[in-house]
């Protein structure tokens, strides 16, 4: 009986330390494909273009993580192709009948909006969320109102989203005096919507 515990130990060990390593593989993999993927681009033409972008978002939230990680802020390196890929996949997510690709592909910005990337990848996330932000983008955007360097873009996102809640986000940052920082951004935004404030 011991032995069979000790062997059984040894097994669950084993397969533990295999699903760990697969794991760590797939995501060394999605790496390597995405890599591949981006290097050939710009596409030659639009069948191709359409080619590269559908496998890019075949590889789910792990390879747009992967493009995220891949951009740098200014004067730290080139992310030429990861910013293309990015900004390709969020007008390819939004194609008419790509509603769940645009919805995964909303959630992993979001995602990277709550990493700890540098102030001006939030900034290209949130220009990404004017496309394909909805209201599930609202709270995090929030969050970045009143904030020297993503006041702006978070503000534009919220507009481009127009809904109740983004409307409502807004008018709470100048209540709240979030919007205090640029009022003007805030209140021209409103404006564009259309709300009248009280």
């Amino acid at each position: 009986t011991y032995i069979l515990l000790v062997l059984l130990g040894i097994g669950c060990a084993s397969t533990e330390d295999a699903v760990q390593q697969d794991h760590a593989v797939s995501s060394t993999g999605s790496n390597e494909r995405v890599t591949e993927l981006i290097s050939t681009l710009p596409a030659r033409n639009h069948d191709e273009t359409q080619w590269v972008f559908s496998k890019l978002i075949a590889e789910g939230p792990s390879g747009v993580k992967a493009l995220m990680d891949m951009l740098v802020a200014p004067g730290n390196g080139n992310d030429t192709q990861a910013r293309l890929a990015i900004n390709g996949l969020t007008k390819f997510v939004s194609r008419s009948g790509a509603e769940s690709e645009q919805r995964m592909y909303e959630r992993a910005l979001l995602d990277g909006l709550q990493s700890d990337y540098h102030y001006a990848v939030n900034r290209f996330l949130m220009e990404q969320l004017e496309l394909v932000g909805s209201n599930e983008a609202v709270p995090v955007l929030s969050t970045f109102i009143g904030k020297q360097y993503t006041n702006e873009p978070a503000v534009h996102a919220l507009r481009s989203i127009h809904t109740g809640q983004a409307e409502q986000a807004l008018v709470e940052a100048l209540s709240n005096g979030k919007g205090d920082n640029q009022p003007a951004v805030v209140l021209k935004a409103l404006g564009d919507m259309e709300v009248t404030l009280a």
